[in-house]
């Protein structure tokens, strides 16, 4: 018999913890969509200064850029249609500022150049097209251009496609030149633009300032000179106070340059967080600047600041600084005194990433349970002899990114034996001595996510599904064709669980894994639970790095699985040693 009743609704669950579970909201996904629903309402009968506060009300309500993105730009779609140019200019602005981390804000920077249109502004929205090309080069917003320009001539979606094209011909050529320049040992092209854009900061916008700085970087191949010019962007902006911008621009140069004076953008990234108000990440920023750059010199110049400012940004700074030193030294110190002492210490359990994991392992099993089907009330325990059987079992696992993984494992059992006494199945009679035919056939894909790392030991998170068909038959000993009874029933179960690697020593790791179905066991017709603990030993990887490793597994596992519908309950469960092995790659 089938059973694969309420499939659909705990399948809809699964996908809603999904959500819920990576959104990270400080508050509930219903919160924000009830107040989102109430401000949309509000749009046909709410003055505009009600809709714009309601909105920006349920915008601060999340933290997740993309679901940011969404709520600003229907507030700035408003205020557009009711032409209210300035408004809806500074909330794509804001879209601009606050939600860059989301997947695709190219649609705002084209939206803000449109307004610019409206506004009579030609000049910000060739401006806001070239920011746009320049941050977002893959853009698809001058195929949607184009493509509006063939319905509509004279539209201002037909000036933002010329737009495009002017600005996408003039950078291929001051590339090409350029490119040539260098090949041939002339560089006075990238320092005569530089004088330009300088000489720009006075009169132009930012938003035209920054592609101009951004597009003279580009075509430089001499990492410091590079790093110069992108410090010299980032502290104007600074200056303007167009912070996520800075912030983006220093991050840039230390992913990038990575040139001898890259300390100066660890510092000015520290400074631009602590203008903020996030110390936090600036001390941070403090500390890994000292251990990429140990030697830097930005100590002696915050001291230096701080004379002629002793109350200034530079004065916070410099007390990061101290900090730093000071643990420093106390460890050292602590260094020194255990220096005899053997190492114990190790490193981070993912700290070397693999992309794969597969494992085999052979588990030792017996066999328990009851079977309540058709007239027959079976106890595994006390009415059948089943031996204990060893089976294979695989798992495997996909980094899917550093805190990010796909899991999948699978097994099959099968279990023979007796029945000890005189029962009866779909009405018929089965006596002592009588077959007893057992299979289980699982396999579970989850979704796991890193949720605590501390040094030795890491903390998952699992969601899943578990599907599994059960088979049991029972057969007389001399058994023909009509004379044998079987149940059969298939299981989609969603589960919740948790997984924990702790490192012990070099050698030697636990890992312990729990799965379970989360509903009320005594008012479902499902129940799932899969535990199990491992002792994984192998090489020291620490010591000696593989970009294959290899371990031995020993541990235990316990399996239980409940199904019930309207002729049927069994519930089995196995448990036992396993053993075997692991490689990551």
């Amino acid at each position: 018999m089938k059973n694969n009743t309420y499939l659909y609704d705990w399948f809809c669950i699964f996908i809603i913890f999904i959500i819920f579970f990576f959104c990270g909201n400080s508050h509930a996904a219903s919160d924000v969509g009830k107040l989102l629903e109430d401000a949309y309402k509000r749009r046909k009968n709410g003055t505009i200064e009600e809709v714009y506060l309601n909105f920006q009300v349920v915008a601060s309500e999340t933290t997740n850029s993309g679901q940011k993105n969404i709520i600003l730009s229907l507030l700035a779609d408003y205020l557009v249609e009711k032409q209210k140019w300035e408004r809806a200019a500074s909330v794509y602005e804001q879209i601009l500022q606050e939600c860059s981390s989301s997947s695709d804000v190219s649609a705002a920077h084209y939206a803000l150049a449109k307004v610019f249109l409206a506004q009579g502004d030609s000049i910000k929205a060739r401006a806001a097209i070239k920011e746009l090309v320049v941050r977002y080069p893959d853009n698809k917003m001058e195929e949607y251009a184009n493509y509006m320009k063939s319905i509509a001539s004279g539209s201002s979606d037909s000036i933002l496609s010329d737009f495009f094209r002017e600005i996408t011909a003039q950078d291929k050529t001051f590339r090409e030149k350029d490119s040539k320049n260098i090949q041939t040992g002339k560089t006075y092209s990238i320092g005569k633009a530089l004088e330009i854009a300088l000489n720009n900061r006075a009169a132009k916008a930012v938003e035209e300032i920054i592609p101009e700085f951004k597009a003279i970087a580009h075509i430089t191949r001499n990492p410091a000179q590079k790093a110069m010019i992108l410090l010299l962007l980032a502290d104007f902006l600074c200056e303007k106070q167009k912070w996520v911008f800075a912030v983006e621009i220093y991050e840039q140069i230390i992913k990038e340059c990575r040139s001898a004076d890259i300390a100066s953008a660890y510092y000015g990234l520290a400074k631009t967080y602590l203008l903020i108000d996030n110390p936090g990440k600036a001390k941070k920023i403090i500390v890994q600047m000292n251990i990429d750059y140990p030697e830097n010199n930005m100590a002696d110049f915050a001291r230096y600041m701080k004379s002629l400012d002793p109350g200034g940004v530079h004065a916070h700074l410099l007390e990061f600084f101290l900090e730093d030193q000071h643990k420093k030294s106390d460890t050292m110190r602590s260094d020194e005194s255990v220096k005899n002492r053997p190492d114990t210490s190790f490193k981070r359990v993912r700290e070397k990433q693999h992309n794969y994991s597969l494992g085999f392992r052979a588990w030792t099993t017996s066999l328990l349970g009851n079977f309540d089907s058709m007239g027959m009330n079976l106890d595994l325990s006390d009415d059948a002899d089943i031996s204990r059987k060893t089976q294979a079992t695989f798992n495997a696992e996909i980094n899917l990114s550093k805190y990010y993984l796909l899991s999948f494992d699978c097994g099959q059992f099968e279990h023979s034996g007796t029945i000890s006494i005189e029962k009866t199945l779909d009405n018929r009679s089965y006596h002592s001595g009588d077959r007893l035919n057992i299979n289980t056939n699982y396999y579970n894909v989850g979704f796991a996510h890193s949720r605590s790392v501390c040094e030795n030991a890491e903390l998952k998170l699992i969601s899943g599904m578990s599907f599994s068909q059960l088979v049991m038959s029972l057969a007389k000993q001399n058994a023909i064709r009509n004379k044998s009874g079987k149940l059969t029933m298939d299981m989609s179960i969603p589960y919740l669980g948790l997984e924990c690697d702790v490192k012990i020593s070099g050698n030697l790791s636990l890992n312990g894994q729990y799965r379970f179905y989360p509903n009320n066991a005594e008012q479902s017709d499902k129940r799932f639970a899969d535990w199990a603990f491992y002792l994984l030993f192998g090489p020291d990887y620490i010591e000696k790095p593989s970009s294959k490793e290899w371990y031995g597994i020993l541990g235990y596992r316990f399996f239980l699985l409940h199904g019930r519908d309207l002729n049927s309950s069994p519930e089995i469960y196995y448990k036992g040693i396993t053993f075997g092995f692991e490689s990551r790659f």
